[in-house]
């Protein structure tokens, strides 16, 4: 298995939003570039407001995701955001998202 070359911008082990946030202050056309740049924007808005966890752990499937900038467009999202709630309703850490998943 190839590993991300956005997940390459981290180190080994669980990433966190706050790791996103610092790497992103910092890239500049000398660390980076632009299509990173926008590889972690991108994995920084889907963590924290379509799929935020209350441990501000990223999903490993985000980093293939964003690496593929030329077809994010094409991505399903809806079924991913389901899947993420039908998992959140499965584990019954929250009682009330049914509502969501009707919505979907």
């Amino acid at each position: 298995m190839v590993e991300s070359s956005c997940r390459k911008l981290f180190p080994r082990g669980k990433v966190h939003v706050k790791m996103i946030y610092d790497i992103v202050l910092k890239v500049d056309e000398h660390v980076g570039g632009i299509e990173d740049f926008c590889r972690l924007y991108l994995l920084l808005g889907i963590s924290e407001f379509l799929l935020p966890n209350r441990n501000g752990i990223v999903f490993p499937i985000l980093f293939s995701i964003v690496d593929d900038l030329h077809n994010i467009g094409e991505y399903n999202w809806g079924g991913l955001v389901y899947e993420y709630l039908v998992g959140i309703e499965d584990q019954r850490k929250y009682k009330s998202l049914s509502f969501f998943i009707l919505l979907l």
